[in-house]
């Protein structure tokens, strides 16, 4: 999936049933994992997170984010979302 955000937007915090990568297109994004500071992510930056990990990423301030996402679907779904 390719998604585009807008400055300073943040996904909340989610997890995938099988992980999930992150190709990072263009601009400057943040990652965070549970309980760990969010680190910078820029274009050509690729980054996995593994299966039930709770983690969020977005947008940095004053920057887009593009990205590719790949993700594979468990039961019909291949996100769960968390309440913040």
């Amino acid at each position: 999936m390719r998604c585009t955000l807008e400055p300073g937007t943040m996904t909340r915090w989610h997890t995938h049933p099988h992980g999930q990568i992150l190709y990072v297109l263009s601009g400057v994004g943040l990652a965070q994992r549970d309980d760990k500071p969010a680190e910078e992510l820029r274009a050509g930056d690729c980054i996995t997170f593994g299966p039930g990990e709770r983690h969020r990423h977005g947008a940095a301030p004053g920057s887009i984010f593009a990205y590719i996402s790949i993700q594979p679907v468990q039961n019909g779904t291949a996100v769960n979302w968390l309440e913040d």
